[in-house]
């Protein structure tokens, strides 16, 4: 649902497209962990849980990039660069026994066991210590109160999510990553509805209009086409039936579509309607 409302509005700014590719990962993070836990022996599972690993790496240096548009500290590229070269390493060497030796049958499942290659965490643990750095520094700095909750909330999310993945490693405790990322989109989508990331009241008021109007263009052509299918029995609709009914729906449809527009701005903007539309 937030990678919908995020790609409908959002993905046009640079921090919205960053937080779309983090959903995305998330969700495929969350589709191979499945495989890993429905595999049928250790081998197939080994081989599922290194390809969630590379997502696991991979979230550190995406957070690190959406903290930096969402804070508008953009001359740090030479960090994010470095970052995505450490990301495209650890990629590189998931495959191998570096990072995951073989994997063991715990009580609730699969569990990794950890190679030599855990010291290649360290960077990245770095990393995310940036990301939280600059996001409570802006709210520090920040005059703004919505802004500021805003960015605290945002940096609260990606704690849980990371702080997840990170516990997922050690077998003795019971698997947390995917529990970290669904209370990471649960405070995600928090800030989105309370604290205006992404403007998702603009979203929410188009996407009512576009959904009225389909409805009340839709649902009358579809019951007159029935009611005529209906009665012709086992003839079918002339073509010049449906097409004059389409025209004169699409000539209908623009004053319908103001009327809706109305409607909609003034369950959105109460009392400030009448304000608004004198101004304007």
């Amino acid at each position: 649902i937030l990678l919908i409302i995020v790609l409908a509005k959002g993905r046009r700014r640079p921090a919205g497209r960053i937080f779309s590719i983090i959903l995305l990962i998330l969700a495929l993070y969350g589709l191979f962990t499945f495989f890993m836990r429905n595999s049928p022996d250790v081998e197939h599972a080994l081989t599922w849980d290194r390809v969630v690993s590379t997502f696991g790496t991979g979230m550190f240096v995406l957070y690190y990039h959406f903290s930096l548009e969402l804070t508008g500290s953009k001359h740090l590229k030479i960090s994010l660069i470095l970052s995505y070269t450490l990301w495209m390493i650890g990629i590189a060497i998931s495959p191998t026994d570096l990072l995951i030796k073989n994997m063991t049958m715990e009580s609730y499942g699969y569990a990794p066991i950890i190679g030599p290659g855990v010291y290649f965490m360290y960077p990245f643990v770095f990393v995310l210590g940036m990301s939280f750095y600059h996001l409570f520094k802006s709210a520090r700095q920040s005059r703004n109160y919505e802004e500021k909750n805003r960015l605290q909330w945002v940096a609260t999310a990606m704690s849980c999510s990371l702080i997840g993945v990170s516990l997922d490693a050690f077998p003795a405790i019971i698997p947390t990553a995917l529990l970290g990322h669904l209370i990471f989109c649960l405070l995600a989508g928090i800030t989105i509805l309370k604290y205006h990331l992404f403007d998702i009241r603009i979203i929410a008021r188009k996407v009512l209009t576009y959904l009225l109007i389909s409805a009340l263009v839709a649902i009358p052509y579809v019951a007159i086409i029935a009611i005529m299918t209906w009665a012709m029995g086992e003839k079918q609709v002339p073509l010049w039936i449906s097409l004059g009914l389409l025209t004169i729906l699409a000539f209908t449809a623009h004053p319908l579509w103001q009327r809706v527009q109305r409607f909609v701005d003034k369950l959105f903007y109460g009392k400030r309607y009448s304000s608004l539309n004198a101004l304007e």
